[in-house]
């Protein structure tokens, strides 16, 4: 992770800030998400590797959206690099905070009932990842799972079959629209919009 991507992420915690970038980037500036629904996670996520030994993954920002009730994790990854693995990357760290959240509920049971499960009637709240490019270069990678899978010419029901991944990914300098946001986040931006 390099200094820049540590300065965003700090500077993209501040619950005010976040709800800013997403505001301004989802909803044309309507203040839809406020700051104060905005709960503080821990960006460091459990996952295992193939052999089922611990391991982390480290989101660059992780908020949990909380109107009445838990309602979605929201997070972001900013991201300098082209990174061809990314709708990949963000399909797993996605995979992980649902995986998080059902080892939750089980242990909720297993307090309760002595049975750790996850039953039909336990519900997930929603992950929603939006990958922030700030890089100088033109963002010509896959924007998702099916733009990575050789498909081999194979017939269009495999292509239906295969469940697609798309990237939510907004580029600095080409996708945002700096006047949308009401923070000092439409400064920061207008810098990453003009740095080469």
């Amino acid at each position: 992770m390099g200094k820049k991507d540590i300065t965003l992420n700090e500077f993209l915690g501040d619950p005010h800030i976040f709800a800013d970038l997403l505001n301004g980037c989802f909803f044309r500036g309507r203040q839809e998400i406020r700051p104060e629904e905005l709960l503080p996670m821990d960006s460091v996520q459990g996952t295992e590797n193939r052999i089922g030994k611990p391991g982390k993954r480290i989101r660059d920002t992780k908020k949990l959206f909380y109107r009445h009730r838990p309602a979605a994790v929201l997070a972001v990854e900013n991201q300098e690099n082209p990174d061809c693995r990314m709708p990949v990357r963000c399909m797993r760290y996605d995979a992980d905070e649902y995986e998080r959240q059902i080892k939750a509920i089980a242990a909720v049971h297993k307090e309760k009932t002595r049975l750790s499960r996850f039953g039909e009637e336990d519900r997930l709240i929603p992950v929603f990842t939006l990958v922030l490019y700030y890089g100088a270069d033109e963002w010509d990678y896959p924007d998702r799972l099916h733009d990575l899978l050789e498909f081999g010419g194979a017939a269009q029901w495999l292509l239906d079959m295969v469940p697609d991944y798309p990237l939510r990914r907004l580029s600095v300098r080409k996708d945002l629209d700096i006047e949308l946001f009401r923070t000092e986040l439409r400064e920061v931006m207008g810098i990453l919009q003009r740095v080469d």
